[in-house]
């Protein structure tokens, strides 16, 4: 039951940066008309040379987020039904 209570911690603290990084990334995606002062400004503040990659990158964690929290889940479930 420690190593589910873990992965739910792990799963929730990685899901809520996950979201404000992706939130960030749209900022800075759309927060002027010009591309050059966003890509400016996702290097100057998320340290990547594009928004875009923010973005992505805050997908992926997202996905593992969300699989990590699934497994601890199945876990909880079958620690239950033992």
């Amino acid at each position: 039951m420690f190593f589910t209570r873990i992965a739910t911690l792990v799963a929730l603290l990685l899901l809520a940066f996950a979201a404000i990084q992706l939130v960030a990334g749209y900022l800075l995606a759309f927060g002027t008309d010009i591309s050059a002062e966003n890509q400016a400004s996702a290097l100057r503040f998320l340290g990547a040379a594009k928004p875009g990659e923010v973005i992505d990158e805050a997908v992926q964690y997202l996905v593992f987020a969300v699989g990590l929290g699934t497994l601890a889940e199945i876990s909880r479930h079958l620690a239950r039904n033992d």
